[in-house]
């Protein structure tokens, strides 16, 4: 990832402020739910654009072991704590035990379907992006109520 004075903390909070705002326009405009669709999709697009943007700094190409490295810059700041992690050919899988994402967001006082559009739902188009080989399993998010969020991001042969 590229190196800038903003955490991805900092950024995701600046960007949820702008975010908030315009939700909340277009819920003056629209029924709630299609507000909220237009959110998630702008969101998975600009998740998109970053994981294709990371997968050109790959040396080699995108990998599964350049993949790892996006958790050093998902946790700078303190805004992840993650356990369990395991790297292997063909998968890498950790446990979320504390998102300081939703932490915000949640004092922001932002809904948590509006939190999960604008903070979980980024990870599968990012991955997406970074590879067509790349594909992520979550089954259990903690902006839905779960006490963890565990990822399995699998790479295809």
């Amino acid at each position: 990832m590229e190196k800038t004075a903003l955490t991805n903390l900092e950024r995701r909070t600046i960007e949820a402020n702008i975010i908030s705002t315009v939700f909340e326009e277009l819920c003056g405009r629209m029924e709630r739910t299609e507000a909220l669709s237009v959110i998630c999709d702008a969101t998975r697009r600009a998740a998109w654009d970053f994981g294709a943007a990371f997968a050109r700094e790959a040396q080699n190409g995108p990998s599964l072991p350049h993949f790892a490295t996006v958790l050093d810059f998902w946790q700078a700041g303190d805004a992840l704590r993650i356990s369990n992690v395991r790297l292997d050919p063909s998968a890498l899988t950790f446990t979320v035990t504390h998102c300081a994402y939703v932490e915000r967001y949640r004092e922001m006082g932002l809904a948590d379907d509006l939190i999960y559009c604008i903070s979980c739902a980024r990870d599968s188009a990012f991955a997406q992006a970074y590879s067509p080989r790349l594909s992520l399993q979550r089954p259990q998010v903690i902006s839905q109520g779960a006490p963890s969020c565990l990822f399995t991001f699998s790479w295809r042969a």
